[in-house]
């Protein structure tokens, strides 16, 4: 068709690998398909954002280009264990951070909007208390 349009063929072709579920390709005359309206009202009624959860399964279980097996334990281990491990560093790492450089007291919220000048100042303050041997500081606000 292209050729006949005078257009050349493209250089690059991409293409996904197949979805398998238990190791079977899916195949609507299996019934081994996965319904995706089904995988985000699961996590809907659980409070979660759905579509992001299976969209976010989606695109990190599998590379691009590679075969992909979908398991609905699959999806549950990925998305407890990455939230948790990230949230959880984060929580640890600012708990950690807290109680080292603020004897254990959670600084004040900096309240109305502030200038660069003002952020300038507070983050040198800041990071003077907690890295002694920073000599200087380059902040831009936005």
């Amino acid at each position: 068709m292209l050729k006949a349009l005078n257009l050349d063929p493209p250089k690059n072709i991409f293409a996904h690998g197949w979805w398998t579920r238990d190791g079977k390709k899916m195949s609507k005359s299996i019934g081994n398909v996965v319904d995706p309206s089904e995988v985000v009202d699961q996590f809907n009624s659980d409070g979660a954002p759905g579509a992001d959860v299976f969209r976010y399964f989606v695109l990190r279980e599998v590379p691009f280009g590679l075969d992909g097996d979908f398991s609905k334990d699959t999806l549950m281990t990925r998305y407890n264990t990455e939230l948790a491990n990230d949230l959880g560093n984060l929580l640890s790492r600012t708990l950690t951070m807290i109680s080292k450089y603020r004897g254990g007291n959670v600084p004040e919220r900096i309240s109305g909007k502030i200038g660069n000048r003002q952020a300038g100042d507070f983050m040198r303050k800041e990071f003077r208390l907690g890295y002694p041997k920073l000599h200087s500081i380059r902040i831009s606000v936005c």
